[in-house]
C-alpha cells in the first residue's frame, strides 16, 4: 500500500463504513480504524484485508490520543487522518500522492467540500506548492487533512497528544506549517467531504469555552511559537481572532447563549493575543475590530451589538480596515476577497475544462481515461434495499463516478452517498395547497423535497438518473450538463385510484408532475409495456421498458419437496390482498406448505393476518430476508406464488421483482391473469396462469400440483434464467445514459 488513512471511532453509531469504503475505492490505500474504548466487533466495518483495526482503551474524551495511536501503527509511505463522519471523493487519494511525488513534497493538503455545499478555500492562496504559513494563509487550514510522509507524522514534534478534548489539531497543524516543510495543495483535485448528516459531530458538541477553546490559549505558551518571527506570529494571531474568537460571537448572538464564565474567559483570551501581537486588530474590518476591542474590555453588550451591526454593514465598511496602513495587508478584506474572486474564476474555468465545456488550450492535457464523469442516482428509498435502484448502481459504477442520494446507508462501490432522513417522505403534501391546486407550491413545500434540494443544490453532475416522479423536478432544477433520465416505477396518477378521495384530490397532482416534469426529461424508462402505453396515451412520451429483472444467479433447481413448498415474498400491504393466497392454502387438501417473507409496510395488517391464520400449521410467516440473500433462500422452495388483483393500473400491468426472483431461484410459478407476467410464463412454460384472481381458482390450481409437473416448471425456469436476468433486461438504462453523453451538452 502506498497510503494509509487513520480513522478514530469513539461512538459505535458513527457512519464508519462510509468513511472506510471511500478510502478503499483507491486500490493503493488502506485504513487504520482506531476503536477508541469500543469493542471492534460492534463497528460496521467492511471486510477487507486493507483494513487494520487497532483498539485503544483509556484517554476517554481525548481524540488526539486516538490519532497518535493509529499513526504509530502506520507502515505506508503516505499517511493521513480523517473523521468517521467524513469521506474522500473518488480519486482524491491518488491525486494527493501524484501531487506529492511530482512536487517532492512533505505533505499535500486535500481540498475540502462540505456535504451539500460548495468547496471551501483553505488555504487561501493561489500557489500550489512550497506553501508558507503567513504568505499563503496556511493557518486557516486548522485540521491537517491530506497526506503526509509517514516519517513526519510519526515524529514526536507532531503528536496530537491526549490533552485537549477539542482542538488538538491546532497545535499539530501550526507546528507543521511553521517547520519549513514543503507543503503542496491542488484546490481543483477531488475533495475530502466533511459529512454533516451524522446526528452530532464530536467537535460541535456544546462545551464550556474554557474547555472548548483551551488549545487557542495554550498554544501561546509553546516555546516554538515564541520563537516564530513576527510576521508568522501576526498571521497566527489574526487567524485565531478571525476564525475562533469571532466565530464564537457569531454563533452566540443572544446574551442567553453564554454560560456564566464564558465571556470572561474569551475576554481574557483576546487580551492575551493582543499582548502577544499588539497589531493583531489592524487588518480587520473596522466593525470586527470594534467587536474584538469590546471583548478585550469585557463589554459583552457592545461586543454583541457590534457583531450584529457587522452583518448589516455596506461595501465600504466591509473593505476598510481598523489600521489604515493595513489596507493592503494579506489578511485584510481587500486582498482576502481579491484572492477569493480569482480562485473562484479559476475553479469555474477548471471545472468547465474537466467537463469538456471549454477548450483546454494548446499544449494542455485533455481529461484522462480514468477521469470518470459524475452521475447522480437519486431515489427517495433506502437504496441498499431497493432492488431496482441497486441494479442501476451496479450497472453504472464501473464506467461512471456514481453519487447516490437516498435513505439509509451508502451502497457499495459508489464514490459518495448523500443520506436523506427516512423520517421525511415525499408524500406528505399540504392538503390546503392541493385543494387550491397550487401544485408547484405543494411540491416544493414538502419537507422531504425541501431537505433533498438543500442537500443537492450547488452540486454539479454530468447526468442524473431520477427514480420515481418525486425526484424528477429536483433533478431538472440541478441542470446537469448532459441531462436527466427519469425511471418511472409506477403509473403515478393511478396508484391509489381505488380510493375515490385520493383519485379526486391527489391523482391530478401526479398528472401535473408527469406532464410538467417527466415529459421534460431527456429520456425515460418504466417497468412494463402496459405502463409505457399509459404514459404515451396520457402524456405523449413513450418510456423504454426496463423490467424489474433480478441479477443472474448461478443456481440449480432444488429437488421437489414432500410436501410441495410454496413461497411468497414481497410487501406486507393491505391493498395486495394477501388473503387470496392464504385462503387458498386453508381450503386445499393438497400436501403443501406456504412460507411468506413479508416487509413490515403495514404492521397492524400483518399482525391481523398472523392471528387470523394462526390455526393453519401449513402457513408460516417470516421476517424479510436481505435482498442479497433472498434468491438463495427462495431456491430452497418449489413454487413461487403471486396473485395481485388489478385494483390500479399499475397493478394491472405489474411485472414485479418477485417474478424475476422466482425465475432466478429456479422455482415454478403460480400467478393470477396479470397480462405482463402471464406473457413470460406462457412463453417460458415455467408455471400456471389462473383464469381469475379469486382464491378458489388458486385453490384448484394448488390441488392439481404434482411433483412431476413442479419439476418440469423448475427446469423451465432454469432454462429461461439467463435470458430473463438483469444484465439482459436492464440494458435500456445503460443505453439511455450513453445516449445522454453522446448528445449535446445542456
Amino acid at each position: 500500500m502506498k497510503s494509509e488513512i487513520v480513522v478514530p471511532v469513539h461512538d459505535r453509531v458513527r457512519p464508519i463504513a462510509r468513511a472506510v469504503r471511500s478510502v478503499l475505492t483507491d486500490p493503493e490505500s488502506g485504513v487504520i480504524v482506531v476503536a477508541h474504548n469500543i469493542d471492534p466487533a460492534e463497528l460496521d466495518i467492511p471486510d477487507d484485508p486493507r483494513v487494520k483495526i487497532v483498539p485503544l482503551e483509556g484517554a476517554a474524551g481525548r481524540p488526539g490520543a486516538a490519532f497518535d495511536h493509529g499513526i504509530a501503527a502506520a507502515t505506508a509511505e503516505w499517511v493521513g487522518i480523517m473523521g468517521s463522519d467524513d469521506w474522500f471523493e473518488a480519486g482524491a487519494l491518488r491525486a494527493l500522492r501524484a501531487r506529492g511525488e511530482s512536487d517532492h513534497a512533505d505533505g499535500v493538503l486535500v481540498p475540502l467540500l462540505h456535504q451539500g455545499g460548495r468547496r471551501g478555500f483553505n488555504p487561501r492562496t493561489l500557489r500550489r506548492k512550497h506553501l508558507r504559513a503567513a504568505r499563503d494563509g496556511l493557518f486557516y487550514r486548522t485540521a491537517p487533512l491530506g497526506l503526509f510522509r509517514r516519517k513526519i507524522l510519526q515524529a514526536p514534534a507532531y503528536a496530537f497528544g491526549g490533552v485537549f478534548p477539542v482542538g488538538s489539531d491546532l497545535q499539530v497543524s501550526t507546528r507543521l506549517w511553521t517547520s519549513g516543510l514543503s507543503i503542496s495543495h491542488d484546490p481543483d483535485a477531488p475533495a475530502y467531504v466533511v459529512g454533516m448528516d451524522a446526528k452530532e459531530r464530536t467537535t460541535l458538541n456544546p462545551r464550556p469555552l474554557h474547555e472548548y477553546g483551551r488549545a487557542w490559549l495554550e498554544i501561546w505558551d509553546q516555546p516554538w511559537v515564541a520563537a516564530l518571527d513576527g510576521r508568522t506570529r501576526h498571521a497566527l494571531a489574526v487567524k485565531i481572532l478571525r476564525v475562533h474568537v469571532l466565530g464564537v460571537v457569531v454563533r452566540r448572538p443572544d446574551p442567553s447563549d453564554w454560560h456564566d464564565t464564558d465571556f470572561a474567559w474569551l475576554s481574557a483570551l483576546v487580551r492575551r493575543i493582543l499582548c502577544e501581537d499588539p497589531s493583531a486588530l489592524a487588518p480587520f474590518r473596522r466593525v470586527s475590530a470594534r467587536t474584538l476591542q469590546a471583548l478585550a474590555e469585557g463589554d459583552a453588550g457592545e461586543a454583541l451589538a457590534s457583531s450584529a451591526a457587522e452583518r448589516q454593514g455596506g461595501v465600504t465598511g466591509k473593505l476598510l480596515t481598523h489600521g489604515i496602513g493595513s489596507l493592503l495587508e494579506r489578511d485584510a478584506p481587500l486582498r482576502w476577497n481579491g484572492v477569493g474572486a480569482v480562485h473562484a474564476l479559476r475553479s469555474k474555468v477548471g471545472g468547465l475544462r474537466r467537463r469538456g465545456v471549454v477548450d483546454s488550450g494548446a499544449g494542455q492535457a485533455r481529461p484522462t481515461a480514468d477521469e470518470k464523469p459524475t452521475i447522480l442516482i437519486f431515489s427517495f428509498s433506502p437504496i441498499v434495499g431497493d432492488a431496482r435502484v441497486l441494479k442501476q448502481v451496479n450497472l453504472l459504477r464501473d464506467d461512471y463516478r456514481v453519487v447516490t442520494c437516498g435513505f439509509g446507508d451508502s451502497p457499495a462501490g459508489v464514490a459518495e452517498h448523500i443520506e436523506l432522513s427516512a423520517a421525511l417522505l415525499p408524500s406528505k403534501l399540504d392538503g390546503r395547497l392541493i385543494t387550491l391546486r397550487a401544485y408547484r407550491a405543494a411540491y416544493w413545500r414538502v419537507p422531504a423535497i425541501d431537505r433533498a434540494w438543500r442537500a443537492l443544490r450547488g452540486r454539479t453532475f454530468e447526468a442524473v438518473l431520477a427514480n420515481d416522479i418525486e425526484t424528477v423536478p429536483i433533478a431538472l432544477r440541478l441542470r446537469p450538463v448532459r441531462g436527466v433520465h427519469a425511471d418511472l416505477h409506477e403509473h403515478y396518477p393511478s396508484m391509489h385510484e381505488y380510493d375515490a378521495a385520493w383519485k379526486r384530490r391527489i391523482s391530478p397532482y401526479f398528472s401535473w408532475l408527469c406532464k410538467r416534469y417527466a415529459a421534460r426529461a431527456q429520456s425515460t424508462t418504466t417497468v412494463s409495456g402496459g405502463l409505457r402505453r399509459a404514459y404515451e396515451e396520457q402524456f405523449g412520451f413513450s418510456p423504454e421498458v426496463v423490467p424489474n429483472a433480478t441479477p443472474y444467479a448461478d443456481l440449480a433447481p432444488s429437488p421437489v419437496g414432500d410436501p410441495i413448498r410454496l413461497v411468497h415474498s414481497g410487501a406486507g400491504q393491505r391493498k395486495r390482498r394477501l388473503e387470496i393466497m392464504l385462503d387458498a392454502v386453508r381450503g386445499t387438501q393438497a400436501p403443501i406448505t406456504l412460507d411468506l417473507f413479508l416487509t413490515q409496510n403495514d404492521p397492524a395488517y400483518l399482525d391481523g393476518l398472523r392471528e387470523r391464520y394462526a390455526d393453519e400449521p401449513r402457513i408460516t410467516f417470516h421476517d424479510p430476508v436481505p435482498y442479497a440473500e433472498l434468491v438463495a433462500r427462495l431456491n430452497t422452495y418449489d413454487v413461487g406464488v403471486f396473485v395481485l388483483p388489478p385494483l390500479t393500473l399499475s397493478y394491472k400491468w405489474a411485472l414485479p421483482n418477485k417474478f424475476f426472483d422466482y425465475v432466478q431461484a429456479r422455482l415454478g410459478i403460480l400467478i393470477g391473469p396479470s397480462p405482463e407476467m402471464a406473457g413470460y410464463v406462457n412463453e417460458a412454460g415455467n408455471g400456471d396462469v389462473l383464469s381469475t384472481f379469486e382464491s378458489a381458482d388458486l385453490r384448484d390450481a394448488i390441488d392439481g400440483l404434482a411433483p412431476a409437473k413442479v419439476e418440469e416448471w423448475k427446469q423451465a425456469s432454469d432454462a429461461a434464467a439467463a435470458d430473463l436476468a438483469a444484465g439482459e433486461q436492464s440494458r435500456a438504462w445503460v443505453d439511455a445514459i450513453e445516449a445522454l453523453f453522446d448528445g449535446p451538452r445542456r
